[in-house]
C-alpha cells in the first residue's frame, strides 16, 4: 500500500534576488526550498533557497478568468459591488489576495469576502505585491502588511 500526498503549488519570493518562482521542493528538515529561476531554464539548474531568505506564497486552489492560478500575495483586478449601487457601470480595482487566519479563508486586502471554493472569474491577476507595488493604493500599503 503506498500512500500519496498532494501538496498545494508554492511560490516563493527571494526577499535579497527579488525574484519570484515556483517551489520544486520544500525541505522542512533543513529549511529551505528548490526552485529553477527562469533565468536558468535553459541551462536546467536548480537553486536552493534558505527559509530565512523566502517568503512562501500558497496556492489558493483558485483560477482567475484567464485560467492562470491564484496565489496569496498576487494582485488581482476585480469588479467591485457596492451593497444598493444600481449603476450600470462596473467599478473595478486592484486588490491584493491575503489569507485571513482567524476567519479561515482568502481575502482581499481591504476588500470584501469574495474568494470561495472553485473559480472566480470576474478575478485577473495583473501582478503581485512584491515585483509591482505601483498598482496597490498609498492606502492598502499604509493599512496592509505590504
Amino acid at each position: 500500500m503506498s500512500i500519496t500526498i498532494t501538496i498545494p503549488p508554492y511560490l516563493a519570493w527571494n526577499k535579497t534576488t527579488k525574484e519570484i518562482e515556483p517551489v520544486l521542493l520544500i525541505c522542512f528538515v533543513n529549511k529551505y526550498v528548490d526552485v529553477l529561476p527562469e533565468r536558468n531554464l535553459e541551462g536546467g539548474s536548480q537553486e536552493s533557497w534558505k527559509f530565512e531568505d523566502i517568503e512562501l506564497l500558497r496556492h489558493t486552489g483558485l483560477i482567475d478568468k484567464n485560467k492562470k492560478r491564484i496565489y496569496e500575495g498576487h494582485i488581482v483586478n476585480v469588479q467591485v459591488y457596492q451593497v444598493g449601487d444600481r449603476s450600470p457601470h462596473p467599478r473595478f480595482e486592484n486588490k491584493v489576495v491575503e489569507w485571513i487566519e482567524k476567519e479561515g479563508r482568502w481575502d482581499l486586502m481591504n476588500g470584501v469576502a469574495v474568494f470561495q471554493q472553485g473559480q472566480y472569474y470576474e478575478a485577473e491577476i495583473v501582478g503581485n505585491k512584491y515585483e509591482n507595488p505601483e498598482l496597490i493604493t498609498k492606502k492598502q500599503l499604509k493599512n496592509g502588511s505590504i
